[in-house]
């Protein structure tokens, strides 16, 4: 029974470890990017105000942004930090549960510094050019 209790925390430590620490790209600075709803559409949109280091501060300038004319609450900041699409699901599923649709994977990247990863608000749609819908 131990020796099974032992295998199963060996599981659970070898796929935390490859959830957490398995990265596929950099890590961007500022990593957190607001979007609010269009009072016209009711659609979840980016407000262009980002990206920022930290979620307060992002929700702070998400609420002050000059387009917030134009958009309505919910709003909200998702992150796209951490390259590992796992990670991403994870923080994003806790800060802004229901507000996005997947965590998609970037095909199309310019740079060696452009994200691999990164979340689609929930009205986004799962396929675009340079990216497709991953987790």
């Amino acid at each position: 029974m131990k020796a099974l209790y032992w295998l199963f925390v060996g599981g659970i430590l070898w796929l935390f470890a490859y959830v957490f620490v398995d990265a596929e790209g950099p890590a961007p600075p500022l990593h957190w990017e607001p979007y609010a709803t269009n009072k016209e559409s009711g659609k979840l949109v980016w407000v262009w105000a980002g990206p920022y280091a930290t979620r307060d501060e992002c929700m702070f300038n998400a609420r002050k942004d000059p387009q917030n004319s134009a958009s309505r609450e919910p709003l909200g900041c998702l992150y796209f930090g951490y390259q590992n699409r796992y990670v991403q699901w994870i923080v994003n599923s806790l800060v802004a549960p229901g507000d996005w649709r997947c965590i998609a994977r970037m095909t199309k990247r310019e740079k060696f510094d452009d994200p691999v990863f990164q979340p689609i608000l929930r009205d986004g749609n799962s396929e675009g050019d340079g990216w497709k819908c991953d987790l």
